[in-house]
């Protein structure tokens, strides 16, 4: 929806059960272009062209492909990314303990290969950077549904 948005294309999101799926309606014609994951654009790209990633920089594992910030739309960075979480209150000295170990542990070269491999880049973050990247997001696609005129219940 952002990269449709930004690059003012009136597109149909389709949704998708499997990117198995997607992936075969782009090879056949039914579709024009999928985001797809890396790992799937790798597994394929001897029956699709790979035209861009979307996150700030490239990617490990297609180095030779660009962003869409580079070729596109300048500023661009949507990585899909995940982030641990706990309940609310949680005590401040176990987000503490909890985030330093997290950290230790995707500094390890092992887990950095068992992501990789997975088409993941694992870094680390603080509580703060993590609760400002949630809130960067929530504006982003607060605006976006603004713009198509969607309604809060």
């Amino acid at each position: 929806m952002l990269f449709n948005t930004r690059a003012g294309i009136d597109a149909l999101e389709i949704p998708y059960k499997s990117s198995a799926e997607a992936i075969t309606d782009v090879i056949t014609g039914r579709i024009d272009y999928f985001f797809a994951s890396a790992v799937n654009a790798v597994g394929s790209k001897d029956k699709l062209r790979v035209l861009a990633v979307t996150t700030r920089v490239r990617s490990e594992m297609l180095p030779d492909v660009p962003t869409i910030a580079e070729t596109a739309l300048p500023g661009y960075d949507m990585p899909a990314w995940g982030g641990i979480v706990g309940p609310a209150g949680m005590n401040a000295k176990v987000v503490q303990i909890l985030n330093k170990a997290i950290a230790r542990s995707l500094a390890s070269t092992d887990l950095r290969e068992r992501f990789l491999k997975a088409g993941l880049v694992a870094s680390a973050s603080s509580p703060d950077e993590l609760k400002k990247r949630y809130e960067d997001w929530m504006v982003i696609f607060g605006q976006i549904a603004s713009d198509a005129g969607v309604k809060p219940h």
